[in-house]
């Protein structure tokens, strides 16, 4: 496995968890945590 593959799976994984964790999770929050932008989050989660 590349680099690249092993962050986009370990962030993957952070945001499942991050979603399973609480009942309510904000698009912004997320992008905010992971660095990426709210459209971003939006179009792929």
């Amino acid at each position: 496995m590349n680099d690249h593959y092993l962050k986009k799976l370990n962030r993957v994984t952070a945001i499942f968890t991050q979603l399973q964790s609480k009942m309510i999770v904000r698009a912004q929050d997320l992008a905010e945590k992971f660095e990426v932008s709210l459209e971003n989050v939006q179009l792929h989660y």
